[in-house]
């Protein structure tokens, strides 16, 4: 279990723990939240997959906030 994981996910738990609740577009949209975002790359902790993925800071097509 990735140390990003949270256990039954919601919108409040994500904030509470001072992350960003995003959807990511991988083939289909998915709920994840931004973990850590530095000047050039973002890390987005995506659900179904339970892995960290790293996009562009400034890819508006496939990140979007809730």
């Amino acid at each position: 279990m990735s140390q990003y994981a949270i256990q039954n996910p919601t919108t409040k738990k994500v904030l509470k723990r001072g992350y960003e609740p995003v959807r990511v577009w991988l083939g289909g949209w998915y709920g994840g939240w931004r973990v850590k975002t530095g000047r050039k790359w973002q890390y987005i902790y995506v659900i179904s997959t339970g892995t960290l993925k790293k996009f562009k800071v400034n890819d508006k097509k496939k990140v979007k906030l809730l």
